[in-house]
């Protein structure tokens, strides 16, 4: 086992615990004698280094009234609602998917090498999956509409941009509706590309 292997084995804790929230008094009949009735250990992965992983520990506690016998638990704030990871490694996964538009291997890959963070990809794809609903939930209702879309302005396969925009009196021109991205390579080897305005199969396929 290498140094970073025996460094990573040896993870930093952070330690977080409902007892720093105590409530001072029962919910139930408002007396003020709260015991701890029990309480449990949650690890959750939090960002680390490519040497050190880092965890965050989660104690759980179980209060009880000591007149009315009442149990209940308290809403930390501190904590992630997730069982295994932090909301730190989830707004990395969020700026890098979502901001920069990495891919989710790279991402799952950098989070293993440079911060000792064991995500898969279906984890990633869920939580993108799942923030683009809410995010679209939450906007107005006129910006849920599904958007209409036209020609692409321009195109580059190799570094060059060129407008593909038909002609105004172009025939077969449509005023709306996607378009069609035709690929195909001329028997001298080049590959050429040309587009065609989306008809009623075609719109289908972006609905």
């Amino acid at each position: 086992m290498n140094a970073k292997e025996i460094l990573a084995n040896q993870p930093d804790y952070t330690v977080v615990s409902d007892m720093e929230l105590k409530p001072t008094e029962c919910g139930s009949c408002g007396w003020r004698e709260i015991i701890r009735r029990t309480y449990k250990f949650f690890d959750r992965q939090d960002l680390g280094t490519p040497k050190r992983k880092r965890i965050q520990r989660h104690e759980w506690v179980l209060f009880e009234c000591k007149k009315c016998g009442a149990q209940f638990t308290i809403f930390n704030p501190n904590i992630s609602t997730d069982t295994k990871y932090t909301d730190d490694v989830k707004e990395y996964v969020f700026k890098r998917v979502l901001e920069k538009g990495d891919s989710m291997h790279r991402v799952s890959s950098d989070l293993k090498d440079l911060h000792n963070v064991d995500l898969a990809v279906q984890t990633i794809s869920e939580w993108v999956m799942k923030k683009k609903a809410g995010d679209m939930a939450n906007q107005p209702a006129e910006l849920q509409a599904e958007p209409t879309f036209g020609p692409a302005e321009a195109i580059s396969l190799d570094g060059t941009f060129k407008a593909v925009n038909p002609k105004k009196n172009a025939p077969g021109r449509k005023k709306s509706g996607p378009s069609c991205l035709h690929l195909t390579r001329l028997k001298n080897g080049q590959l050429v590309a040309y587009w065609e305005s989306g008809n009623e199969e075609t719109k289908r396929l972006f609905s």
